[in-house]
């Protein structure tokens, strides 16, 4: 089972005040995890810290709300989010079966998607918002 599957499963079922608990939590299902490595897949996957607890602010595939998604031709689309749901929903296209998704880049409210070939685009764009709806 791949570390951040692990991770999520810790999240969703257990109260982990810091870093460290959840680096002992892994290390008892046999993943053996730094701190600044345990650190980076937290923000990858959109686990933050509220109300002294780590949680996961986005549960499923583009499930934080979305407010637009831009075409920027030739080949990349613009998808702004409210703060701290970008880097989530990048991470989930990343690992979606998505085709003509080469990668994406998520910073804090915007995902930038780079589609191939460009001649994709649209069809990209309408199957992100398509993936929203159905949310």
């Amino acid at each position: 089972m791949s570390v951040d599957r692990v991770l999520l499963e810790i999240v969703d079922g257990q109260d982990c005040e810091n870093q460290q608990q959840l680096v002992r939590a892994l290390r008892s299902r046999g993943i053996r995890i730094t701190q600044s490595t345990l650190s980076r897949h937290l923000s990858k996957l959109g686990i933050r810290k509220e109300a002294g607890v780590y949680v996961r602010t986005d549960q499923s595939m583009l499930r934080s709300p979305v407010i637009a998604i831009h075409e920027a031709p030739p080949n990349l689309l613009v998808i702004k989010t409210p703060p701290g749901h970008a880097q989530p929903i990048a991470y989930r296209l990343d690992e979606s079966t998505m085709r003509g998704v080469v990668g994406t880049v998520g910073g804090d409210d915007t995902v930038i998607v780079v589609v191939s070939p460009p001649e994709s685009l649209s069809a990209v764009r309408r199957e992100i918002m398509a993936m929203i709806a159905t949310s």
